[in-house]
């Protein structure tokens, strides 16, 4: 009868295990997600950031090419180099100066590199984690696997 609950108490213990595994794997899952969507932002960003200091030196109106998606471009010419239109957030866009513009997006690039670092290290410890988990489960298997042998064997 010990022996029963002994195994019980390993079979709980394994479903327990297997359930934070399959948790932490959904928080991998979410994460990688976070990741992609981070990395994605930062490229955009720096893109951004290069654009700006590529052309605060032009002299106004010269032309240039704008992107304007799927690999379209279209030529235009820029009438102020000095001033350009930049989204605060929450749908608000102001105009400022390009150096202030550039120094706004380093911060941006500089905070979205930082959520990308923590996110990173999130991922790392769940990964140790769902490491850890896997083995427990194995060991807990197969001592259950074990005390069942040997319970069959020593059954007459």
């Amino acid at each position: 009868m010990a022996n029963e609950q002994a195994g019980g108490s390993k079979e709980d213990e394994i479903r327990e295990a297997m359930m934070r595994l399959e948790l932490i794997k959904t928080q991998l899952e979410s994460l990688s997600q976070q990741s992609e969507l981070f990395e994605l932002t930062s490229n955009e960003l720096e893109r951004a950031k290069k654009t700006l200091s590529s052309i605060k030196d032009l002299d106004d109106d010269k032309e240039i090419l704008i992107p304007i998606g799927g690999d379209t471009f279209i030529y235009s010419k820029i009438s102020d180099v000095k001033k350009i239109l930049i989204g605060v957030g929450a749908g608000t866009i102001i105009e400022q100066d390009i150096d202030d513009a550039i120094l706004k997006l380093e911060d941006r690039l500089n905070n979205v590199n930082k959520t990308s670092q923590n996110i990173f290290q999130t991922m790392t410890t769940l990964q140790q984690q769902a490491a850890d988990l896997n083995f427990k489960i194995q060991t807990l298997s197969k001592e259950l696997e074990d005390q069942v042998s040997n319970n069959v064997s020593s059954t007459p």
